[in-house]
């Protein structure tokens, strides 16, 4: 399940690998909660922006036969209200659908009968305050919350599920916003090292002062360049292969074939993975990438042909989810967002490193490096499990 937009396929970086750049980080996919009820708010991240909002709102998360997930309560006093919720909430709730605890809805229950009705009030009042700004009172993003409303004031407990919302990878860049592609500058979610493996700041650095930075830069390049000449065979080469979905005859539906990415990654580079799983995830990754030329549409036109756009999306999300899986197998740790079942512990002697992909005669090759010091020293040791790792009293974490 995401919780952004649809169309959230990875398509700069895979362009920008294509043409030569290089990947990194990509195994690392932030998710957080996300609603799977009532039916008209599923994939809304208002059970988050309450949490974030509404701090005097206190609720229980309870698995499918009412029993509350064993979080700690100084984890949750750590990270209830904060960035590193996400973190959290999707450790717990990965671990417990592993073990066959998620609700109906592959979700778990957010129960806030502890909180008497003029808590409640207040808390929503709170709440549209701040967003009536933004939003048409009593809704969020579009969706009225009366139904949430009257669950809550009748302790019905809601289902809250897992969404993806962003991957920390992305074009491996510098501080000038270069990447390995002379002309090629890289600004905002397209790119990577901001985050590590697990965002817990906000994304206006990406935005304001790397999209400031890759501008000057691109304008100072394009002063010092002579414009090239239009190489029109390969502009033919890459007209003839993104309109060949048009003359294929009995392929299947860029629809369902993108359907069948969503389920190979949720069934093997999900919250809770395993080597197991990740492997037989990219053997049906490969699959699917020698079966994306064989797509075929069931409609002639080229104007807002959806099934064209979404053909075309599927290249650049396989090239994503091959890159992310290939170095989830290789990190045999757990490290932020990504968490292995069989590698519990973060590993900073041998896996503090980062997997970079390029593409070498038309395959893609995964290399590693280590990470450039600049002004902080290097964390080592071992830890636990990436909780543990954030109540290290030595990280001093406060985000």
């Amino acid at each position: 399940m995401n919780n952004t937009v649809t169309d959230m396929t990875g398509d700069g970086p895979a362009m920008a690998y294509r043409a030569g750049a290089k990947l990194t980080d990509m195994e690392f996919i932030l998710s957080f909660p996300t609603a799977v009820v009532p039916q008209e708010m599923k994939g809304s991240i208002y059970p988050y922006v309450f949490e974030y909002n509404m701090r005097d709102l206190k609720y229980t998360v309870r698995d499918k036969n009412g029993d509350p997930l064993p979080i700690p309560q100084d984890i949750i006093k750590l990270s209830r209200g904060g960035k590193l919720s996400k973190l959290v909430t999707s450790y717990y709730f990965g671990y417990g659908a592993d073990a066959g605890l998620a609700g109906p809805n592959g979700g778990f229950f957010y129960d806030y009968s502890d909180n008497s009705r003029e808590v409640k009030k207040k808390s929503l009042d709170l709440f549209y305050s701040r967003f009536d700004r933004w939003h048409k009172h009593g809704y969020y993003k579009g969706e009225s919350l009366a139904r949430v409303e009257e669950m809550l004031y009748n302790n019905e407990p809601l289902e809250v599920g897992i969404g993806a919302e962003y991957c920390m990878g992305g074009v491996e860049i510098n501080e000038k916003m270069e990447t390995a592609v002379p002309g090629l500058y890289v600004a905002g979610e397209a790119g990577s090292g901001v985050f590590g493996a697990c965002r817990v700041g906000d994304g206006l650095v990406e935005m304001m002062c790397q999209g400031m930075r890759a501008g000057l830069e691109a304008a100072e390049y394009c002063h010092r360049q002579n414009l090239p000449e239009l190489d029109e065979a390969q502009a033919d080469r890459l007209l003839d292969k993104i309109t060949k979905f048009f003359r294929n005859e009995g392929g299947e539906s860029p629809i369902q074939f993108y359907s069948r990415i969503e389920e190979v990654c949720d069934r093997g580079f999900g919250l809770i993975r395993t080597g197991e799983k990740l492997e037989q995830a990219l053997k049906e990754i490969l699959a699917l990438k020698e079966e994306w030329n064989t797509l075929s549409l069931s409609s002639a036109g080229s104007a807002y042909n959806a099934e064209w756009l979404w053909a075309l999306q599927a290249e650049n999300l396989l090239v994503c989810c091959e890159a992310g899986i290939r170095a989830a197998i290789l990190r045999k740790e757990s490290r932020g967002c990504h968490i292995r079942k069989d590698y519990p512990a973060v590993n900073h002697d041998e896996y503090l490193v980062k997997f970079v992909h390029s593409i070498e005669d038309g395959q893609m090759t995964t290399r590693t490096r280590k990470p450039v010091v600049s002004k902080l020293a290097l964390p080592t040791g071992t830890r636990e499990n990436v909780i543990s790792y954030f109540l290290d009293p030595e990280l001093d974490y406060h985000r």
